[in-house]
């Protein structure tokens, strides 16, 4: 029986070598790795585009991709904040932040300078602002970008507008309807 034959045979424990291999890679960061070692057992396992829990895994480590190539927003207001930093500590980074970035301390520097710690003091805020957002955290946390994170705020709010009884779009019918009486 040739290797290709054999591994046609015996996808259970190729698919256990590529799960454990990307789990490893991702354990040594190497995210983009695990995502290409994920889509070629999805490419070549035999029912690889039909497991899910392989799909699953490729989804994971895409995210996880994703949130290794974005800023980090923890980091941004605090070298020792991370996921698991509770809100209290990230006020306390947050306010020592803003007072090493506020416009007010650069007024006497140059222009290059103040524009810089403009943008510096702007980041810093916008990132506070989402990052004590409870279900912006969560989502962040989990790896999810911002785009995704508004997509699937305003998913939510809608589906919260509907089970709240009546129409998002007021009145008591549809649009356009007729109205009796």
């Amino acid at each position: 029986m040739d290797s290709s034959a054999a591994l046609y045979h015996a996808p259970a424990p190729l698919k256990t070598a590529y799960l454990l291999g990307a789990e490893a890679l991702q354990g040594m960061n190497r995210y983009g790795d695990a995502v290409d070692l994920l889509e070629t057992a999805l490419n070549t396992l035999p029912d690889g585009k039909s497991d899910r829990d392989l799909i699953q895994k490729f989804k994971t480590a895409q995210r996880l991709l994703k949130k290794a190539q974005r800023p980090d927003l923890y980091k941004l207001i605090g070298q020792d904040l991370d996921e698991h930093s509770d809100e209290s500590a990230i006020k306390k980074a947050y306010k020592k932040a803003a007072m090493k970035w506020h416009p007010d301390r650069f007024s006497c520097k140059g222009e290059k300078q103040q524009k810089e710690a403009e943008e510096q003091f702007q980041k810093i805020n916008d990132a506070y602002e989402f990052l004590t957002d409870a279900q912006r955290k969560r989502l962040w946390d989990q790896g999810y970008d911002r785009e995704e994170i508004e997509q699937q705020l305003e998913m939510a709010k809608q589906q919260q507008q509907y089970r709240g009884g009546g129409f998002p779009f007021g009145g008591g019918g549809f649009p356009g309807g007729c109205r009796r009486g």
